[in-house]
């Protein structure tokens, strides 16, 4: 063997030992132990196998055990020298590490009449090498079983970290079976000990960055893999060179030859691998053998294979799977069609559903600001207003009254009423004050329930009206005034009560109103009247409360409602949330202690997906405090402001370490047992944006959004036999009406929670598969426990347990079948179309955050479309080429 061979090892010691290997060659051609030598008292030679510049490998019986072994001495021009023990050794070591059916065993380490050896198993049959000496090329069928079985032995290695850099045709056994065995970790290292930069191995098979002095990776082994693989399909050596330095040449000239120019009928997807397997660039090739297993035609079953074998499939294996996605184009534009249908039927039934669609809103936010800028003047002249804040809110204890009133007279709720009730459900809010009005107040809830706690958001209740000369301004939609209050100031001059001037605000006529004798409860020196609306059904009833010849407190509200009666469904639905809140406080505490003992293990053990939780991270902090930040009331006072600012970050950069530690903790639980649901997920934490099972999923996933809205807006409409009320309006979209701020401010805060409660479903999924050992068992357990959740949620009457149902039994269809990236997206879809206004008329004052949900959902829809399709003509070649 010449200094020159390609096949020699690159380090000056090795081509000594090569010289002296050969003398020893020519000396005793049949090795150093004849047939029936015994060693150690326990292994008898049966013959020399071959010999290699690492060593001498003789065929043993273990006479102990009675099994066949393999038994590999260092030549003794090696074994002479320093430290050459110590290859021995860490080749046991390292390769008892590596377990596998297609890695050969390591047993132990023998001595006998001073040599030292390394027991191995016996794999009956001949190295990839001579085959291929012998036939030329493998058939494709063979080829790729025994590409699997190369690549499922070094990922083996790989998922322990482990490094073969020497992996060649030479170093792969074919045994009896047909079965392929990797052999000879003699230069193997661990790769969490960075990269090892001597330049050991065979030069014909090692990756550019080795030939650079660079060292060796787990993507070094991919691209020698990559070499191999070609080799057993085209019978012929990628790099051909005669010293290092032509080689190098080689791989920095010349471009990779396609499997195509030298063998006819190569599957695509297989000439895929290999080339990107032999990219130049570390980067570009497959992250590990594990990868390139899953890619091989055909591999998806890799991952089922990963399952039932008990390993956890790496997030590279997941994403790397088989799992293909296109669509036929007549498929891709029938679920375009249906998801066109699905918004047609949302935005019909919102009309008839949401609130803000029942309730008339003529006048603008900027016209009811100006609206109640102008009654603060009237009523208090002079008042100096150093901040303001406003927004729109809900009154669910009007609609709940206005559905048992109707009820009690035995007619079904009709909300087309809405138009014409006075003052109504929907009231705009303002409130004024002489100082920073500044919400430092958190909701007092665990930390761990999503949406928790809000601070820096003003609302009719934070701050509390408590602060001198604070005053609150309330307006029906028509800026007609429902209530106005003012905290009293010190200073404050004695003026003679006026309550025309309020009568006149509020669209009443004072004549046509009768004082009742015994004022209501708050009335103190004001009063208390009682009268018909003069433009709508029903009596009004108005409270007044004066105090020092001051008006303090004037509202308006019907007269001829109580408060809603207690009925049994609302006593059993605030007990169900009672108890719901206490098992979150009572469970939270345990379940976040197991959440962090359990990220723990999985980092140690290299389990977690570190990436993907980095990532998901990331996006929860970023969006969080987008969201935040929009959702600010940035107050007048600029130290409060630089409080606020930093404070406000506190929310989502807790949620998204919780979320890194909740990622961390259950995902790799997902991925050992369901991993096909994680596939297309995967490949968007990669960034593999134009995957077209990507796109398929988003495409579903939208559908099944417009699916759950359209199912939950129709809760609503169905008629109860026993007249009880039905569900209320829903009022979701409220705080979005304030501002288009407010609007984007809830399209962002709604991306990570959506995320997290796909991914907690999929775990309850889980927990429950696990508890029952049973898929179909898991599945009825889960399917109860969201109509519980949702029935109460949708705070729907007996009658609407059918359509809980059908929303109950569409999250479980997705959430087991589509996985966590459609069920996100479906959660998200739905969040956006029931918490975002819908406007039928685009002159509408609010049509611009209409447009925005809408722009959201149908975006998301035809990008899926698009994706999906793969590059297919999007009319058909025949239109394109006719």
């Amino acid at each position: 063997m010449s200094s020159q061979d390609p096949e020699r090892s690159a380090d000056s010691s090795l081509e000594t030992a090569t010289a002296s290997l050969q003398a020893m060659r020519a000396a005793s051609p049949t090795g150093r132990f004849t047939p029936g030598t015994l060693l150690a008292g326990r292994y008898r030679i049966v013959a020399p196998l071959g010999r290699g510049g690492m060593g001498e490998v003789y065929r043993a019986d273990d006479i102990r055990l009675g099994q066949p072994v393999a038994l590999k001495f260092l030549p003794a021009a090696l074994a002479a020298q320093a430290g050459r023990l110590e290859l021995l050794e860490g080749e046991v070591r390292i390769g008892r590490q590596v377990s596998h059916p297609n890695v050969c065993r390591l047993y132990d380490i023998g001595e006998a009449e001073g040599q030292h050896f390394l027991v191995m198993e016996y794999v009956d049959g001949e190295d990839l090498a001579s085959l291929l000496r012998r036939i030329g090329r493998l058939p494709g069928g063979k080829a790729l079983e025994i590409a699997r079985g190369i690549c499922a032995g070094l990922a083996a290695a790989h998922d322990k970290g482990v490094i073969h850099r020497d992996l060649k045709p030479a170093n792969v056994m074919i045994d009896g079976s047909g079965h392929a065995r990797i052999a000879d970790f003699g230069l193997a290292a661990i790769a969490e000990r960075g990269r090892t930069t001597d330049l050991s191995g065979t030069p014909a098979y090692m990756a550019p960055e080795q030939l650079a002095g660079e060292g060796a990776s787990l993507r070094s082994d991919v691209f020698a893999l990559g070499l191999v693989l070609h080799e057993m399909l085209t019978g012929q050596r990628v790099f051909e060179a005669k010293s290092l330095e032509e080689l190098r040449a080689l791989h920095a000239q010349r471009a990779t030859p396609s499997l195509a120019s030298s063998v006819k009928d190569v599957d695509p997807a297989l000439e895929r691998v290999v080339q990107r397997c032999l990219a130049r660039n570390p980067a570009e090739r497959p992250a590990s053998a594990r990868v390139v297993l899953a890619s091989l035609p055909g591999g998806g079953d890799a991952l089922q294979a990963a399952v039932l074998a008990g390993e956890t499939p790496s997030p590279e294996m997941v994403a790397a799977a088989a799992a293909v996605g296109d669509l036929r184009l007549k498929a891709a534009w029938a679920w375009l069609a249906t998801a066109a249908v699905a918004l047609s039927v949302v935005l019909w039934l919102s009309e008839r559903v949401m609130l803000h669609r029942l309730v008339p809103l003529p006048k603008s936010t900027d016209v009811l600001v100006d609206r109640a800028k102008t009654i603060a003047a009237k009523l208090a002249p002079g008042e100096s207003i150093a901040d303001e804040a406003w927004g729109f809110e809900a009154n669910k204890d009007y609609l709940r009254e206005m559905a048992e009133e109707m009820a009690d007279r035995g007619a079904s709720t009709d909300w087309r009423r809405l138009a014409v009730e006075r003052p109504g459900p929907l009231v705009f809010w303002y409130r004024a004050s002489r100082e920073p009005l500044v919400a430092r107040t958190w909701v007092p809830l665990p930390p761990w329930m999503p949406g928790a706690r809000q601070v820096g958001r003003v609302t009719r209740q934070q701050p509390a009206a408590i602060a001198p000369g604070m005053q609150e301004i309330a307006l029906d939609p028509s800026g007609r005034l429902v209530r106005w209050e003012r905290v009293p100031a010190p200073g404050d001059t004695p003026v003679l009560a006026m309550l025309g001037p309020l009568f006149t605000e509020a669209g009443l006529e004072e004549a046509k109103l009768t004082r009742e004798p015994r004022p209501r409860l708050g009335a103190d020196d004001g009063g208390s009247w009682l009268g018909p609306f003069p433009d709508a059904p029903g009596v009004v009833r108005v409270v007044a409360s004066v105090h020092d010849g001051r008006v303090l407190r004037f509202e308006v509200g019907r007269g001829d409602r109580g408060r809603a009666p207690t009925t049994f469904l609302s006593v059993i639905s605030a007990m169900t949330l009672e108890i719901a809140a206490r098992a979150i406080v009572l469970g939270g505490i345990p379940l976040l202690i197991a959440i962090v003992a359990l990220a723990v293990r999985n980092l140690r053990s290299g389990r977690a997906d570190r990436g993907g939780a980095f990532r998901i991270a990331l996006f929860g902090a970023a969006s969080g405090v987008v969201a935040q930040k929009l959702w600010l009331h940035y107050p007048s006072s600029l130290s409060d402001l630089v409080d606020l600012w930093f404070v406000s970050d506190a929310q989502p950069i807790q949620w998204a370490v919780i979320g890194w530690l909740y990622y961390c903790a259950l995902e790799p639980e997902l991925r050992r047992t369901w991993p096909e649901l994680l596939v297309s997920w995967s490949r968007v934490l990669k960034g593999r944006w134009r995957d077209p099972l990507v796109g398929r999923h988003v495409l579903l996933g939208v559908i099944a959004g417009l699916t759950w809205a359209a199912l939950w807006l129709g809760c609503a409409l169905i008629p109860d036999p026993s007249l009880a009320p039905s569900s209320t309006p829903l009022d979701l979209a409220t705080p979005a009406l304030a501002s288009s701020r407010d609007a984007v401010a809830v399209a962002a805060m709604s991306l990570y929670p959506a995320v997290l409660l796909a991914l907690g479903w999929l775990i309850g999924a889980l927990i429950m598969f696990r508890a029952m050992r049973s898929l179909s068992a898991a599945v009825v357990a889960v399917w109860i426990i969201f109509v519980l959740v949702l029935w109460n949620f949708l705070d729907s009457p007996i009658s609407t347990m059918v359509m809980a149902a059908s929303v109950a039994s569409l999250v479980v269809v997705i959430v087991l079948r589509l996985g966590l990236l459609s069920s996100a997206l479906m959660t998200y879809v739905c969040l956006i179309l029931v918490s975002l206004p819908t406007a039928a008329d685009p002159s509408a004052w609010y049509a611009g955050r209409s447009a925005m949900g809408l722009a959201i959902v149908i975006g998301l829809a035809i990008y899926g479309f698009v994706i999906s399709l793969a590059g297919k003509p999007l009319f058909g070649r025949s239109v394109l080429e006719g």
